[in-house]
C-alpha cells in the first residue's frame, strides 16, 4: 500500500503526491492509472486553507477509483482504494462539517466523482451546480458498489437543471454511513421532468444507508428508487421536504418487473406531502399476472419511524390491473407493514390504503426540540417526545442533524475520532 497526497495549499513548486508538502493541487492527478496510483493505495486529501476548493470542472474532467476502470492497466485490480479527507495532520481527529476538504463538481459531460466497486470514501464534502443537459440521469456524485462515510453532497440553486439529472446517486450494493445529501434547487429551476425521472436523488438496488440526511426544496419526489435486484435498507435516516415534496419514492417503470424489499428503521419523514408512496404496477413487464408480480414483490416495512408534519405518512394508492395482464386479484396488505411507528401533526392521514399497521403511536404535538431549524433531538414534553420513550423504551434517535448543522455521531460512522490514520 502506498500513501498519496493531494494538498491544494501546496506552493512549493513541486507536486509529485508523495507527501503532504509535495501533494497535488489538482485532484485528478490522484486518479488510479495516473502517476502510479493503483489498487490498494490510500489517497489523503488535505482541506484547503481560507476556503480553497478543489475543482473537477470541464469536459472529461472527473475522478473515478473503481478497480474495473483500471483492470487493463494493473495486475491486481481487486484491491480497493481509500480516499480520506483530513484537516490538520493525518493522525488528527476526524474532520467534521466545513473542516472537511471541499471539492466542486462541474464536469460538463457526465458524473464528476465516482466512488465505485468496493472502494472507500470518507470525510470529504462536495458541491455542484445543476447539471443542465437534458436526457441524462447524471448525478455529479456517484456512489455505486462503494463505501462512503461522513460525506456531504450539496447541489446549489441558480440555474435550471436538466430534465433527468439528479443531485447524487447511491446504487448497486453501496454502503453509505453518516452522510448528508442536500438539494438546494428550487421549483423556479426545476423543469417539467420526463416520466419516471421527477426526483432529486437516485437510490438503487441492494444498498444500505445508515445515519444519513436527505433534504430538498422542490415539490418533486425525493428519490428515484429501484430495488428490482435486491433490497434497500435505510436506518436512522432523516428525510426533510419543503412541505409539498411528493414522497421519498418514485419507482417509475421498474414496477413492471416487480420490486424487492424496502426496510426503514428509526427513520424520520418530515415536512413532506407524503412520506412514502407504495405504488402498484402500471404496465406489463417481465411478469404479466397479479400473482406472479406479488411473488416477486417482497416486504415494504417501517419500524419505529416518525412521520411528522406531512400530508400523509404512508400511502398505498388503490390498485388497478394494467392492460394486458392475464387474470387474478392483488392485495398489498401482506406487503406493507408499519410497526411501532410514530405520527405527529400530519394534516391528511397518518397512513392510507391497504397495509398492516401494528402499535401506531399518536403524539399530541411535535416529537422534536426544533425540527424547523434542524434540531431533531426528541423533546421531553408529555404526549410528544416523552411519549415515544414511554411507549418504546429502547428507542434511540441518532440526532445527526442538530442546530441546522450536520453532526453525525462518530461511533455511528464506525471510525474512532482519534484513529483516522487507520482508515477503515
Amino acid at each position: 500500500m502506498t500513501d498519496w497526497f493531494c494538498n491544494i495549499n501546496n506552493t512549493s513548486g513541486i507536486e509529485d503526491g508523495t507527501s503532504e508538502a509535495t501533494g497535488w493541487t489538482d485532484i485528478t492527478q490522484s486518479r488510479p492509472g495516473v502517476n502510479g496510483v493503483t489498487g490498494g493505495d490510500r489517497i489523503w486529501i488535505k482541506a484547503g486553507d481560507g476556503g480553497l476548493t478543489y475543482g473537477l470542472v470541464g469536459t472529461n474532467v472527473y475522478w473515478n477509483m473503481g478497480p474495473s476502470r483500471i483492470i487493463s492497466t494493473y495486475a491486481d485490480p481487486k484491491k480497493v482504494i481509500e480516499v480520506i479527507g483530513y484537516a490538520g495532520a493525518t493522525s488528527d481527529p476526524v474532520p467534521m462539517g466545513d473542516e472537511r476538504p471541499h471539492v466542486f463538481l462541474a464536469r460538463s459531460n457526465g458524473a464528476s466523482f465516482y466512488c465505485e466497486d468496493g472502494c472507500h470514501l470518507s470525510h470529504v464534502r462536495f458541491s455542484s451546480n445543476p447539471y443542465p443537459s437534458n436526457n441524462s440521469t447524471i448525478g455529479h456524485l456517484s456512489i455505486s458498489d462503494g463505501f462512503a462515510t461522513n460525506v456531504s453532497m450539496i447541489r446549489n440553486d441558480g440555474a435550471a437543471v436538466g430534465d433527468r439529472a439528479t443531485s447524487a446517486e447511491i446504487s448497486s450494493g453501496s454502503t453509505v454511513i453518516g452522510s448528508e445529501f442536500v438539494d438546494d434547487v428550487t421549483d423556479a429551476n426545476w423543469p417539467t421532468r420526463d416520466p419516471g425521472y421527477d426526483a432529486n436523488f437516485t437510490l438503487f438496488d441492494i444498498s444500505e444507508v445508515t445515519g444519513c440526511v436527505f433534504k430538498q426544496l422542490t415539490t418533486s419526489y425525493m428519490g428515484r428508487v429501484r430495488s428490482t435486484y435486491g433490497s434497500i435498507i435505510f436506518k436512522d435516516c432523516i428525510f426533510v421536504g419543503n412541505g409539498n415534496c411528493r414522497a421519498l419514492c418514485e419507482m417509475g417503470s421498474y414496477l413492471t418487473n416487480g420490486m424487492s424489499t424496502y426496510r426503514f428503521v428509526r427513520c424520520v419523514f418530515y415536512n413532506m406531502d407524503t412520506g412514502f408512496i407504495v405504488t402498484g404496477p402500471t404496465s406489463v413487464g417481465n411478469v404479466d399476472t397479479e400473482a406472479e408480480w406479488q411473488n416477486v414483490y417482497d416486504r415494504v416495512s417501517f419500524r419505529q419511524c416518525i412521520f411528522e408534519n406531512c400530508g400523509t405518512g404512508v400511502d398505498v394508492p388503490a390498485y388497478t390491473a394494467p392492460p394486458g395482464w392475464l387474470s387474478g386479484t392483488f392485495s398489498m396488505e401482506h406487503v406493507v407493514q408499519l410497526v411501532d411507528c410514530v405520527f405527529a401533526n400530519n394534516t391528511i392521514a397518518n397512513y392510507s390504503g391497504d397495509m398492516n399497521v401494528i402499535n401506531p403511536i399518536q403524539l399530541t404535538g411535535t416529537a422534536f426540540v426544533d425540527a424547523p431549524n434542524g434540531d431533531f433531538r426528541l423533546n421531553d414534553l408529555p404526549g410528544q417526545g416523552r411519549r415515544i420513550l414511554e411507549r418504546l423504551p429502547n428507542f434511540e434517535m441518532n440526532n445527526i442533524f442538530i442546530n441546522g448543522k450536520f453532526n453525525p455521531r462518530p461511533e455511528q460512522a464506525f471510525i474512532p475520532r482519534k484513529e483516522i490514520a487507520r482508515g477503515f
